[in-house]
């Protein structure tokens, strides 16, 4: 191989490299580590299961509110109250019958 050759592949190997680094720098934004299920509460009293995925249960019960009232509209929402969020996999709700209901949500 040519020195011009060998010159021109290595280029185009740093270019290629270059390359495919770049989207995965900046290609989709990172998600949150944490799978949590929170129990809301609308207006009316009536209990209800939004999953969501965040880094902890603090951001958890932001992104729960959030996440009804889209579903929901402005409409027919009103306000929201996160009444408990748990770990989704391994958390347990202090509402037993809202516990039993949600575990036989996954089945």
């Amino acid at each position: 191989m040519s020195y011009k050759k060998y010159c021109n592949a290595a280029v185009l190997g740093a270019l290629s490299s270059l390359l495919l680094a770049i989207p995965a720098a900046t290609g989709a934004p990172r998600l949150p580590a944490n799978e949590y299920a929170c129990q809301v509460k609308d207006q009316s009293g009536a209990s209800s299961l939004v999953l969501v995925q965040a880094d902890d249960l603090q951001q958890a019960a932001v992104v729960a509110a959030e996440s009804w009232y889209r579903v929901r509209g402005p409409r027919d929402a009103g306000p929201v109250t996160v009444v408990e969020c748990v770990d989704k996999e391994q958390g347990s709700f202090r509402d037993r019958a809202f516990q039993r209901s949600y575990r036989e949500s996954l089945l």
